[in-house]
This record gives structure tokens, C-alpha cells and sequence, in this order.
């Protein structure tokens, strides 16, 4: 979006989505390639650009990525077959000491679904279904109560600006309306449809204050 052309350019930036609709001859007149997000070379898309440019004689080939999978996995031995092998790694703890990027710690909590619950999961009639199977899966992660509640619970807990990022308006009014009647904090709802003043508004309260999620 907001890209041109320039008659006679010898760098060609596009996405994948727009690459995969081009004829193979397209790819002949490049001599190096460059993957940004390379573990997305997993994906259908990705591999059938990486197959016609594979059909002629790229001279460099460059994969970059923030999350790249372990190499012993199916998906990292995918993107080394495609892409070759990972020549090196920068951990997230030397740029930091280095100051390239901020100084955070990231704490993981690892919710284990019991038995009891994951059975309705595996036993709906439409989870053999591939393509409703994303659809069914989100729906039922979403509607597990013990996981809401330690989440709404941890919200509650945390002296400091909070900020959830949800994928569906669903949970995003979910947890805004339960948070809001429930716990002592200041609590705003973000969304596509907000007023940019709002936006401006919360970003400054979030300056003022530490108690807002």
C-alpha cells in the first residue's frame, strides 16, 4: 500500500499474496532474494514463490526472522529446505544490552486444558473438517471459563497499565464489560471503530496514570 513503480528499479519489493498470482518467467531476471518473516516459508503460498525463483540461478539468498522454529522441528526443516541452513542468530538479551531494543522481561503462563474439558473439543462432529476445524478451535478456547477466569484474575492482581490484545470484538467486549464492573481499575475498549480523539485520550491517560487496562 502507498508503493510505485520506477521504470528501470533493480529492487523489487512485493508481498506474498501479490507474488503468487505471477508466471514464473516473472522471477528469471532476479539475482537475489530476500525473505523477510522467513519462517513463513511453512506456508503453501510462500513455497510455491520460493519454487519458481528456485528455477532459475539466484546468486544470494537471505532469510530473516524474529521467530524462527527449532531446525529439528518439521516446520524449522521446511524452512531450511527452502531457505538453507540458519547462519546466525542474535538473541533477544544481546540487543538489549546493546540497547537496540527495549529492556523487557516476558513472563509466560501456560494454561493446561484438562481432559475433562478438551474431550467436547475433539468429540464435535465438525473438527474432522479442516476447514472449520481454526473456527471451532477459537470458538472453544474462548468460551473456557477457567482460562477467563485466570486471566480476568491476573488483570486484577497487576499494579500497572495493562494492555490485552484480543482477535475478535467478541472477547475484546468480553473482558472490557467484566473488568470494568469487577476490578478497581480504569478500563478503556479499543477497537477499529473508536473516535481518533479516544484513542488520543487513552494514550494520554496512559502517560497520567497506572492503573488502566
Amino acid at each position: 500500500s502507498g508503493g510505485k513503480n520506477t521504470e528501470l528499479s533493480n529492487v523489487i519489493v512485493g508481498c506474498r499474496d501479490s507474488l503468487v498470482n505471477y508466471d514464473v518467467e516473472y522471477f528469471e531476471q532476479f539475482g537475489a532474494v530476500i525473505v523477510d518473516e522467513a519462517h513463513t516459508a511453512r506456508t503453501n503460498t510462500v513455497q510455491q514463490i520460493l519454487t519458481m525463483l528456485q528455477k532459475y540461478d539466484i546468486k544470494l539468498w537471505h532469510g530473516l526472522s524474529g521467530t524462527y522454529e527449532d531446525k529439528n522441528s518439521v516446520n524449522g526443516m521446511i524452512t531450511e529446505a527452502y531457505l538453507g541452513p540458519t547462519m546466525m542468530e542474535v538473541n533477544a538479551s544481546d540487543l538489549m544490552d546493546e540497547n537496540s531494543i527495549a529492556k523487557i522481561k516476558i513472563n509466560v503462563v501456560q494454561m493446561n486444558i484438562p481432559t475433562s474439558i478438551s474431550e467436547d473439543y475433539y468429540f464435535d462432529e465438525d473438527v474432522e473438517d479442516l476447514r472449520k476445524r481454526w473456527r471451532i478451535e477459537q470458538k472453544f478456547v474462548l468460551n473456557i471459563q477457567e482460562r477467563f477466569n485466570i486471566i480476568a484474575r491476573t488483570c486484577a492482581k497487576l499494579n500497572m497499565n495493562q494492555l490485552l490484545l484480543f482477535n475478535t470484538i467478541e472477547s475484546v467486549n468480553k473482558f472490557h464489560d467484566y473488568l470494568a464492573t469487577n476490578t478497581d481499575k480504569y478500563v478503556c475498549r479499543i477497537t477499529g471503530s473508536i473516535d481518533p480523539e479516544e484513542r488520543e485520550r487513552i494514550r494520554n491517560m496512559l502517560e497520567e496514570r497506572d492503573d488502566v487496562i
